[in-house]
């Protein structure tokens, strides 16, 4: 019930439960990417980021039929883009600096670092506060799906078609191929 997760999980295993059951497409993946906030170190949230994928794909499986086969689990680690996409939004004390600090800083560990000792840890802080709880998520799900058409619906449209012109015989035999189409 965390900040609105009921309501996410039950949008995401309604619209994965709508896809599986339409007869117009064919799933190819289920992509779960797993993410953390930058916050503790690198090897945590890697560990965290794969965990939630895990998660979030035992959770459909749940409630929805879906083979193991069907999902792509990738753990996308510490998620520093969308942090960075975050605060370049703000206005706030360090906002530049800290920019400069995602962006110039190789070393993830290294970059936690200087960002909590930014203007005598304020900064961090009001991250910590309002933006980096946003993070803490399984990060995003993509359902890959193929549109098959309807073959039958062809079928039907050419045989009311016939009826329509009281050609009974002929639409009867048109039918006759998909007599058994769901």
């Amino acid at each position: 019930d965390y900040r609105g997760n009921a309501a996410t999980l039950d949008t995401i295993v309604s619209i994965t439960r709508q896809i599986m059951a339409d007869t117009t497409s064919s799933v190819k993946v289920i992509q779960i990417v797993g993410l953390a906030s930058p916050e503790g170190s690198v090897a945590r949230n890697y560990l965290l980021g794969q965990n939630r994928a895990v998660a979030l794909r035992n959770y459909i499986q749940s409630r929805v039929s879906v083979p193991d086969t069907a999902f792509e689990l990738c753990n996308g680690g510490e998620a520093w883009t969308e942090l960075r996409s975050q605060v370049e939004e703000l206005d706030m004390e360090g906002r530049d600096q800290l920019l400069s600090i995602i962006d110039n800083e190789p070393d993830p560990d290294v970059r936690e670092r200087k960002m909590k000792r930014l203007n005598g840890g304020r900064t961090y802080r009001y991250l910590k506060d309002n933006v980096l709880s946003d993070q803490r998520n399984s990060g995003y799900i993509r359902i890959y799906y193929d549109y098959v058409p309807d073959s039958a619906a062809a079928v039907i449209n050419k045989a009311s078609a016939l009826l329509r012109r009281e050609k009974y015989q002929e639409a009867l035999d048109t039918l006759e191929p998909v007599r058994h189409d769901a």
